[in-house]
Protein backbone atom coordinates (compact mmCIF):
# COMPACT_ATOMS: atom_id res chain seq x y z
CA UNK A 1 0.00 0.00 0.00
CA UNK A 2 1.24 3.77 -0.77
CA UNK A 3 0.13 6.25 1.63
CA UNK A 4 0.79 9.70 1.78
CA UNK A 5 0.73 11.57 5.29
CA UNK A 6 0.63 15.16 5.41
CA UNK A 7 1.50 17.04 8.37
CA UNK A 8 3.38 13.69 9.54
CA UNK A 9 6.56 15.26 11.20
CA UNK A 10 5.10 15.31 14.80
CA UNK A 11 1.79 14.69 16.48
CA UNK A 12 -1.62 12.62 15.23
CA UNK A 13 0.32 12.36 11.38
CA UNK A 14 3.64 10.81 13.09
CA UNK A 15 1.36 8.52 14.98
CA UNK A 16 -0.64 7.65 12.07
CA UNK A 17 2.31 7.37 9.98
CA UNK A 18 4.50 5.14 12.08
CA UNK A 19 1.37 2.55 12.38
CA UNK A 20 1.29 2.30 8.52
CA UNK A 21 4.71 1.72 8.73
CA UNK A 22 4.78 -1.00 10.82
CA UNK A 23 1.70 -2.69 9.17
CA UNK A 24 4.56 -2.61 6.07
CA UNK A 25 3.18 0.39 4.38
CA UNK A 26 5.08 2.37 2.09
CA UNK A 27 4.44 6.07 3.10
CA UNK A 28 5.29 9.43 2.04
CA UNK A 29 5.54 11.70 5.09
CA UNK A 30 5.14 15.75 4.51
CA UNK A 31 6.30 18.15 7.18
CA UNK A 32 8.23 21.52 7.01
CA UNK A 33 10.58 21.32 9.76
CA UNK A 34 13.92 18.95 8.32
CA UNK A 35 14.79 17.95 11.77
CA UNK A 36 11.53 16.27 12.70
CA UNK A 37 10.80 14.88 9.58
CA UNK A 38 13.91 13.29 9.93
CA UNK A 39 13.45 11.74 12.84
CA UNK A 40 10.11 10.58 12.31
CA UNK A 41 11.25 9.06 8.57
CA UNK A 42 14.06 7.08 10.54
CA UNK A 43 11.28 5.70 13.19
CA UNK A 44 9.26 4.64 10.09
CA UNK A 45 12.41 2.67 8.68
CA UNK A 46 13.08 1.52 12.11
CA UNK A 47 9.56 -0.39 12.26
CA UNK A 48 10.42 -2.10 9.17
CA UNK A 49 8.04 0.76 6.83
CA UNK A 50 9.85 2.24 3.77
CA UNK A 51 9.69 5.61 3.92
CA UNK A 52 10.17 8.82 1.96
CA UNK A 53 10.38 12.06 3.68
CA UNK A 54 9.11 15.08 1.66
CA UNK A 55 9.35 18.73 2.91
CA UNK A 56 6.46 20.35 2.09
CA UNK A 57 4.15 23.95 3.02
CA UNK A 58 1.11 22.36 2.13
CA UNK A 59 -0.12 26.38 1.97
CA UNK A 60 2.14 27.01 -1.14
CA UNK A 61 0.48 25.54 -4.38
CA UNK A 62 3.83 25.26 -6.55
CA UNK A 63 5.23 22.86 -3.32
CA UNK A 64 1.98 20.62 -3.24
CA UNK A 65 1.61 20.61 -7.44
CA UNK A 66 5.68 19.28 -7.09
CA UNK A 67 4.57 16.70 -4.40
CA UNK A 68 1.75 15.13 -6.00
CA UNK A 69 3.87 15.08 -9.24
CA UNK A 70 6.78 12.77 -7.57
CA UNK A 71 4.67 10.67 -5.74
CA UNK A 72 3.57 7.02 -6.82
CA UNK A 73 -0.20 6.38 -6.96
CA UNK A 74 -1.44 6.64 -4.21
CA UNK A 75 -3.92 4.18 -1.80
CA UNK A 76 -4.66 6.45 1.06
CA UNK A 77 -4.41 9.94 1.35
CA UNK A 78 -4.08 10.95 5.06
CA UNK A 79 -5.16 14.57 5.11
CA UNK A 80 -3.40 15.79 8.95
CA UNK A 81 -1.10 19.13 7.94
CA UNK A 82 -2.74 21.94 10.19
CA UNK A 83 -0.70 25.91 9.68
CA UNK A 84 -3.63 27.47 11.49
CA UNK A 85 -1.52 28.44 14.32
CA UNK A 86 0.59 30.65 12.20
CA UNK A 87 -1.23 33.66 11.89
CA UNK A 88 -1.46 33.41 15.53
CA UNK A 89 1.95 33.70 17.79
CA UNK A 90 0.40 34.95 20.73
CA UNK A 91 -1.90 31.51 20.50
CA UNK A 92 -5.56 32.00 19.34
CA UNK A 93 -8.13 34.23 19.70
CA UNK A 94 -10.85 33.40 22.54
CA UNK A 95 -13.03 35.99 21.71
CA UNK A 96 -16.98 35.32 20.92
CA UNK A 97 -17.23 34.85 16.67
CA UNK A 98 -19.17 37.90 16.68
CA UNK A 99 -15.82 39.42 17.95
CA UNK A 100 -13.64 38.10 15.48
CA UNK A 101 -13.01 39.61 12.11
CA UNK A 102 -13.18 38.56 8.88
CA UNK A 103 -9.41 38.08 8.52
CA UNK A 104 -9.44 35.59 11.51
CA UNK A 105 -12.10 33.65 9.49
CA UNK A 106 -9.96 33.94 6.46
CA UNK A 107 -6.25 32.57 8.07
CA UNK A 108 -7.89 29.53 10.17
CA UNK A 109 -9.65 28.56 6.43
CA UNK A 110 -6.79 29.23 4.52
CA UNK A 111 -3.67 27.86 6.84
CA UNK A 112 -5.93 24.97 8.24
CA UNK A 113 -8.87 23.83 5.81
CA UNK A 114 -7.57 24.77 2.38
CA UNK A 115 -4.58 22.27 2.56
CA UNK A 116 -6.84 19.30 2.76
CA UNK A 117 -8.69 20.65 -0.10
CA UNK A 118 -5.62 21.19 -2.45
CA UNK A 119 -4.28 17.55 -1.52
CA UNK A 120 -7.42 15.67 -1.94
CA UNK A 121 -8.27 17.24 -5.10
CA UNK A 122 -4.92 16.38 -6.57
CA UNK A 123 -4.90 12.28 -5.19
CA UNK A 124 -8.63 11.97 -6.33
CA UNK A 125 -8.51 11.61 -10.13
CA UNK A 126 -6.21 8.73 -10.27
CA UNK A 127 -7.74 6.84 -7.14
CA UNK A 128 -11.08 7.22 -9.93
CA UNK A 129 -9.10 6.19 -12.47
CA UNK A 130 -8.37 3.08 -10.78
CA UNK A 131 -11.59 2.68 -8.82
CA UNK A 132 -9.83 2.06 -5.45
CA UNK A 133 -8.44 4.52 -2.45
CA UNK A 134 -9.39 6.00 0.64
CA UNK A 135 -8.96 9.83 1.72
CA UNK A 136 -8.86 10.39 5.63
CA UNK A 137 -8.90 13.88 7.17
CA UNK A 138 -8.38 14.16 10.62
CA UNK A 139 -10.17 16.45 12.97
CA UNK A 140 -9.89 17.98 17.02
CA UNK A 141 -12.78 16.88 18.65
CA UNK A 142 -13.44 17.80 22.14
CA UNK A 143 -16.45 15.99 22.98
CA UNK A 144 -18.84 18.67 21.80
CA UNK A 145 -17.35 20.98 24.01
CA UNK A 146 -16.38 24.56 22.48
CA UNK A 147 -12.41 24.83 21.96
CA UNK A 148 -11.94 27.53 20.27
CA UNK A 149 -13.01 30.38 18.00
CA UNK A 150 -15.90 29.72 16.12
CA UNK A 151 -13.58 29.55 12.92
CA UNK A 152 -10.96 26.83 14.40
CA UNK A 153 -14.29 24.50 15.17
CA UNK A 154 -15.39 24.71 11.69
CA UNK A 155 -12.09 24.04 10.34
CA UNK A 156 -11.20 21.36 12.61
Amino acid sequence: MNALITGASQGIGRGIALALAAGGATVSITGRNQHRLAHTAHECQARGGTVHGLLCDHTVDGEVDALFAQLPVLDLLVNNVWGGYEPYPMGLPQHAFWQLSLADWDALFTTGLRPHFAAARLAVPPMIQRRTGLIVNTLAWLGGKYARPLPYDLVK
